[in-house]
């Protein structure tokens, strides 16, 4: 279960000015509800909505409208916790029904979710298909009248919503979370957190707590909401059937909490250890319900607002070469506020330089907008949406469908249809014009912007003092920006290779081997739309060079993707990539290497060019290695200063050996790294044909891009070609390394204790598609057991959980169980992960491995619907050798995983010769 984040992906945001470009009509014409969606009111005022989608599987979700603020002062925190009793607490016939969600590969508590807002309460259950549309009404139904409070369930729950706590708002507040309290510090929401109080769930009064159910889970404040294949379902009559002899209340629904002004002044605060540094302006815009075309069309022009300025100022600090943690600009809303925020992270050494580039940049785009090659670049997206609406309509899979509704209940506004949606996006494109864009920047930079920062905890002082000047030198005119001129002329292959074999390895798919034993698989996928996915990669990376180079491999991608090629430099190249709303990226990582990039038909051609400049390049241009080296370094410093990264760096150098590639380098390796070794690295990890594939996924016929292909990697003219010769024998852990081994840190961040449970092994390579699928189901079932014993049964924590890390080709598997406590439950939780590690030791049941392949047959059923996820694990697939005809034919390679096998493997990873450690983070 969890809270809704206050930040949200899809937010609703406004701007207060009349649309340049838009008709009287479109001012004035109400959105239309989507008629895919049917509605039904009972006559006790419950609603139902239901959207059939074909051969898709079915999603639910009941809304009850209650959350925090319609709590009493002696319910403090009640809305929330009766979400976790709808968890627990169940007669025998529910126990029944979530056998049969089990036995579907539903795993109960963890796919059957839920989360409380200030005014929402929403529970979540998701069904491969109509065969368990039954139990899922009886499931919905539980929660909208047979809730049960069970003492056990209560104290269970107690420890479960404190574990929360520790996670959701930790003693030591984190900045985003800072900043959002101190944005809703005057308002109703301030004191009225859906967590409630520590105090108040200590002592929960139960009548109170009923009180409130009995009170607001009535029928005509709760609606559901059901997508999916429905058509041998009459959703209606099942409706009826479980919903309508509920009794009318007499709870009106209460209007929304209506929030006029947020809390917008200056904030400064102390960063915490691990945090960047971070300057953020903070601009407020409209934030009323998207209901008419014309609000719509303001929404798209504020996030179109939000395009320019996070491009200008990308653009400004790769130039600058400014090392940053991260660029962000951020549009969401609170209540009816919105807000746009620009934000950047970085370390404290270069706030100065930073800030005073932010409020420039900002400054000119205010006095003077933006050029016309930056307007086609914020344009060009819209457009491929427009182009793919109708395919991104067709992927949308039910869980996307259902939470879209939701979203627009909570905001109170209509789900538009999609006909309507296409229309207007069309006339705002045609409408979107480069001086309508530049007077809506200058319209919402024209008001001074509220500073927020994180800074270092001595510093605050010095900060509080310095907004004033921040916010004069804002106001200020600014000069025009020179505009910078760019070379982009690409350099072209001087020689076309050619294409040796071609094949057809399954009906969507085509195979090329070109001349220069690069190897292309393209899959074509109606889903992809106008998009292009590739993955240019070779097994090696890392692990394939000296200890020497290390560091200077992981330095690489930063100084190729923010250097440039050759004489075209970085912002030239990201202005050619925009223009067709591309991008690429080099990566290397612990065991292969390449460059991975999106694109279209459009810009593909070009996208192709840079490829083949960059593995054509002679050398790396090293002018930004200072850079690099900097960046890398304050990233290592300011994660040295959490005391959980700085533990698993104890834990590591104690169990793996030295020079090994799994280590992270140090800030010594880094600071070592010369011109020599950054171009050695290159010359071993580009410059040779190491064995690289080229994966790609697209709607095109393969004919399209076979021109391409041949120009532009074909032409690749590698020195030599050294295929990967993959080790099969690993020493990775320590001769000397003793197990059974506890590591302790003393912190003073939050006052609580966090436990980790290592599992370490050696691992022969290669594996096989059945063995890596057997390794997911074991982390299920691991998963399931902490979450059993840890939260179900002692309520130690809110979200114990098992994880599993396992790189390709690593030769090593690392398996570890973590919970975070409070201190006096340390002994309790060690005992229990004891149990958890001794049970898994003695094998699984046959129950557990028939209901770990039907969860992952559920989870990979969505994949092929997703061109983008699919491809990169077919590529992955293919790259290691696990033959990705077995991903293609995934039920048929889960179901041949037998029981023996996996119970072979829990006792190979967690039986007496297991490498255990124990790791715990405790306060001094």
């Amino acid at each position: 279960m969890r809270k809704l984040n206050w930040i949200l992906a899809n937010v609703v945001i406004l701007l207060t000015l009349i649309l340049v470009g838009c008709s009287d009509e479109s001012r004035s014409t109400s959105i239309q509800i989507d008629p895919d969606w049917s509605s039904t009111k009972l006559t006790n005022g419950m609603q139902l909505h239901a959207f059939n989608k074909p051969e898709e599987a079915i999603s639910l979700r009941l809304v009850v409208h209650a959350g925090s603020m319609q709590e009493s002062k002696d319910q403090v925190g009640y809305a929330h916790f009766l979400e976790h009793l709808a968890f627990s607490g169940f007669l025998e016939q529910d126990k029944r029904r979530n056998q049969a969600f089990e036995s579907a590969g539903i795993q109960f508590g963890v796919d059957q979710n839920a989360y409380t807002d200030y005014e929402f309460t929403v529970y979540e259950l998701d069904i491969p298909d109509d065969k368990l549309i039954e139990p899922a009404f009886q499931w919905m139904r539980h929660i909208a009248s047979g809730i049960q409070f069970l003492p056990q369930s209560i104290a269970t729950e107690q420890g479960a919503v404190l574990g929360e706590f520790r996670q959701r708002l930790p003693n030591a507040r984190p900045y985003s979370l800072k900043s959002y309290e101190h944005s809703i510090d005057t308002t109703p929401f301030s004191k009225r957190d859906p967590l409630g109080t520590i105090d108040s769930i200590n002592h929960i009064d139960v009548e109170e707590l009923q009180k409130f159910y009995h009170k607001w889970y009535q029928p005509q404040n709760m609606e559901l909401v059901v997508a999916g294949d429905l058509s041998q379902v009459d959703i209606s009559l099942l409706f009826a059937q479980f919903f309508a002899e509920l009794p009318e209340g007499d709870t009106p629904r209460r209007p929304r909490t209506t929030i006029n002004d947020l809390t917008m002044t200056p904030f400064v605060t102390g960063k915490i250890p691990g945090e960047s540094s971070v300057f953020e302006l903070v601009f407020s815009v409209d934030g009323s319900s998207i209901d008419t075309l014309e609000a719509q069309q303001r929404y798209w022009y504020t996030q179109s607002v939000g395009d320019a300025i996070y491009n200008r100022l990308s653009d400004e600090i790769a130039r600058s070469h400014i090392p940053t943690s991260w660029i962000e600009v951020l549009d969401f809303k609170i209540a009816q506020n919105g807000l746009l925020i620009v934000s950047l992270g970085f370390d404290e050494q270069h706030r100065t330089a930073l800030q005073q580039m932010l409020v420039k940049v900002l400054g000119e785009m205010r006095d003077h907008g933006i050029h016309k090659n930056e307007f086609l670049s914020v344009k060009k997206p819209w457009q491929q949406l427009l182009d793919d609406a109708a395919i991104d309509r067709e992927n949308m899979d039910s869980v996307q469908h259902v939470n879209d509704l939701i979203y627009d209940i909570e905001q109170q506004q209509p789900t538009q249809s999609q006909a309507q949606y296409v229309e207007n996006l069309a006339q705002f494109i045609s409408a979107l014009q480069h001086s309508d864009l530049n007077a809506q920047l200058k319209t919402v930079l024209a008001n001074t912007p509220t500073v927020f920062i994180n800074a270092d905890v001595s510093d605050i002082s010095n900060q509080l003092a310095s907004i004033n000047g921040i916010e004069n030198r804002y106001k200020q005119a600014t000069k025009k920006p020179i505009k910078v001129a760019l070379n982009q002329d690409l350099p072209q292959p001087d020689r076309i290779g050619t294409i040796l074999a071609t094949g057809a390895p399954t009906d969507d798919m085509v195979y090329w081997k070109l001349s220069n034993n690069i190897e292309v698989l393209y899959l074509q996928q109606k889903q992809a739309g106008s998009s292009i996915y590739g993955w240019l990669s070779s097994l090696g990376g890392i692990k394939s060079l000296e200890p020497n180079e290390y560091a200077a491999a992981r330095l690489l991608p930063e100084l190729v993707n923010r250097g440039g090629i050759g004489d075209i430099s970085d912002d030239a190249l990201v202005s050619i990539l925009r223009k067709s709303n591309s991008w690429l990226e080099m990566f290397v990582e612990d065991t292969q290497h390449g460059a991975v990039f999106q694109s279209n038909e459009e810009g593909l051609v070009e996208t192709l060019n840079i490829i083949n400049a960059g593995f054509m390049a002679t050398k790396v241009n090293t002018e930004l290695l200072s850079v690099a080296k900097q960046s890398a370094a304050d990233e290592l410093s300011r994660l040295q200063e959490d005391p959980v990264y700085a533990l698993w760096d104890d834990g590591s150098k104690d169990v793996i050996v030295e020079n090994s590639f799994l280590m992270s380098s140090s800030e010594a390796d880094i600071n070592n790294v010369n011109d020599k070794q950054i171009q050695v690295a290159y010359q071993k990890l580009f410059r040779n044909n190491t064995g690289f594939k080229l994966f790609l996924v697209g709607a095109k016929d393969a004919s399209s891009i076979e021109a391409a292909i041949r120009q532009y990697i074909s032409s690749i003219a590698f020195e030599q070609f050294i295929p990967y010769q993959p080790q099969h024998a690993y020493k990775h852990i320590k001769e000397d390394f003793v197990p059974q081994q506890i590591i302790r840190r003393d912190t003073a961040i939050d006052g609580k204790t966090q436990i980790f449970e290592w599992i370490v092994s050696e691992r022969s390579e290669p594996r096989t598609a059945k063995q890596v699928f057997a390794e997911d189901m074991l982390s299920r079932i691991a998963s399931e057991r902490v979450f059993s014993h840890l939260r179900s049964e002692e309520g130690l924590d809110y979200s114990p959980s098992a994880y599993f890390l396992s790189p390709d080709g690593g030769g090593i598997d690392f398996w570890w169980l973590q919970a975070h406590v409070e201190p006096n439950d340390e002994k309790r939780a060690m005992s229990a992960f004891s149990r958890v590690l001794s049970s898994l030791a003695q094998g699984v049941t046959q129950s557990e491995r028939d209901n770990v392949v039907k969860q992952l047959i559920n989870d990979l059923n969505a994949l092929p619907d997703n061109p983008q996820q699919y491809g990169w694990m077919l590529n992955r697939y293919w790259l290691m050798g696990y033959d990705y005809h077995r991903l293609v034919h995934y039920e048929q390679t889960a179901n041949s995983v037998t029981l023996e096998e996996l119970t072979a493997l829990s006792k190979k990873i967690f039986g007496e010769a297991a490498n255990k450690m124990t790791l715990i983070v405790h306060p001094k």
